[in-house]
């Protein structure tokens, strides 16, 4: 019993190049977004140590912090 698969590869020459000011805004945009969640985790971090909590870890801060990125993005993406 013989089994052939066969892959035809095509590209989509019909794509228009990207825009690069778009291109540059979104990579703007992701740069501003991390850094603001790193200010964010390291003042949670320095809050919480002044504060001396031990309930909530910051590592759980940053997760949920990083969980409202998507819907900020969404909400951008959603706008234009």
């Amino acid at each position: 019993m013989r089994c052939t698969t066969s892959k035809i590869l095509t590209t989509n020459t019909s794509r228009t190049a990207p825009d690069p000011t778009k291109q540059e805004t979104n990579s703007a945009l992701a740069l501003f977004i991390l850094i603001t969640l790193l200010i964010i985790a390291f003042f949670a971090s320095y809050t919480m140590q002044q504060r001396k909590i031990k309930a909530v870890h910051e590592t759980v801060i940053s997760i949920f912090a990083g969980r409202l990125q998507p819907l900020y993005i969404d909400n951008m993406i959603a706008s234009d």
